[in-house]
């Protein structure tokens, strides 16, 4: 072998080493949070952590999944059966997730409120709480429910006049890639509203 060779076979040793060190050097990292929401055509997770910062991460669709909690449920869990509001810890390299401990399910499997409460695609839910704003507009109203504020979209079906502090119900069903709301009862009125009637009362003396 001549010199020209020898230093040729020299730098691809070190490139080799290089790059096998490098690949060992990548970095296991951890951390925790409740699912927000699972896209999983996209292959993205938000995921809401201990200082209740919501962040987005792209997962591994091969990533293992673990069940600590509720693991009879789900005999051959997946990546799949991931969902709001779910408390998992979880692993990650390069801000890739490729490994995911669920400790917490958040809801009762098998029931009908299973992810009820939290937005995920293509799951109908019952949601129940208070009108922040109705914008008669766009057909949109804010609830605050379960200490976040989301908008909703109305269709001509569950379209009526709103006033902020109404206590309502409301069910969504999925069109596509849009969450509408199907059905909406008002439980009861806004807090100023139900004050004056009593006010009303008193002085036309109906009050019991």
């Amino acid at each position: 072998m001549n010199g020209r060779a020898l230093v040729v076979a020299a730098f691809l040793t070190v490139g080799l080493c290089w790059a096998s060190d490098h690949a060992y050097a990548q970095k296991v990292e951890h951390g925790r949070g409740n699912i927000v929401s699972v896209d999983q055509d996209r292959a993205t997770i938000e995921l809401r952590d201990t200082k209740n910062h919501v962040a987005s991460w792209r997962f591994q669709r091969d990533a293992k999944v673990k069940f600590t909690d509720g693991a009879a449920f789900f005999p051959n869990p997946s990546v799949r059966d991931l969902r709001q509001p779910m408390y998992v810890h979880y692993t990650f390299v390069n801000q890739l997730i490729d490994s995911f401990d669920v400790v917490e399910l958040g809801f009762r499997p098998g029931t009908t409120d299973t992810g009820g409460k939290y937005k995920q695609q293509g799951i109908p839910r019952t949601v129940t709480g208070l009108v922040s704003a109705y914008d008669a507009r766009v057909r949109q109203v804010a609830v605050d429910h379960h200490g976040l504020t989301e908008a909703f979209q109305l269709t001509d079906r569950s379209d009526q006049r709103l006033d902020p502090g109404m206590q309502i119900e409301l069910r969504t069903s999925w069109s596509g890639q849009q969450e509408l709301v199907s059905e909406l009862r008002i439980l009861s009125a806004p807090a100023s509203q139900k004050n004056s009637d009593d006010r009303s009362r008193q002085r036309h003396g109906h009050d019991k």
